[in-house]
């Protein structure tokens, strides 16, 4: 019962101490001007869709967002490693903003995550094992996609939509192991090969 879905207007930048967002919360966008750092307790326990505004830029501790989150978006400024223990295992989906710059190493995924999307200008440094098995879409909106994984994809992987600036010709194994969609982006439009 009660709030459980709340949008904070786009000039919101007031800090949030633990309490004041309502415990039946399930899904928070926080205003495109929200830029306060985040401690534990913030954030409802039984939280499942978080989106930060594009202007956030603060490091996550460990135990800030909520054990049973299933969808975060960082917003467009957000650039901080992501090391063990900030993202829970209960993660679905993650989108990462246009200036998160920071290498995959420090990003450790929860295993769980189904939907990876970076949406920056660069190509993400990766190992071979940095995506978790369970991936089944992975979109990188304006980046190249690093040769160290070129047809070493997750085997869940069903989904994968080519980058912006990416010119490299298709090779055969990237249409391979598992993945039935792939979509190429362009300032002209976007097809399904």
């Amino acid at each position: 019962e009660g709030l459980q879905t709340l949008t904070m207007g786009g000039d919101f930048n007031h800090p949030l101490a633990p309490g004041v967002l309502p415990a039946g919360l399930l899904v928070l966008h926080l205003g495109n001007d929200f830029d306060q750092p985040l401690a534990v307790g913030v954030l409802p326990a039984g939280l499942l869709t978080l989106k930060l505004s594009d202007e956030f830029n603060h490091l996550l501790p460990a135990g800030v967002l909520p054990e049973g989150l299933l969808t975060l978006t960082l917003g467009l400024q957000f650039n901080h490693p992501l090391p063990a223990g900030v993202l829970p295992t209960s993660l679905r989906e993650l989108t990462l903003g246009s200036q998160f710059e920071m290498s995959l190493d420090v990003v450790v995924l929860p295993e769980g995550l189904q939907a990876l999307t970076i949406d920056g200008d660069y190509s993400p440094y990766m190992e071979t094992g940095a995506l978790p098995s369970s991936l089944q879409r992975l979109i990188l909106t304006r980046c190249y996609f690093p040769d160290s994984l070129v047809g070493r994809w997750p085997m869940g992987l069903e989904e994968r939509m080519l980058g912006l600036f990416e010119s490299r010709p298709l090779e055969v194994c990237e249409l391979s192991g598992g993945v039935q969609i792939v979509t190429a982006c362009s300032c002209r439009g976007v097809g399904t090969v």
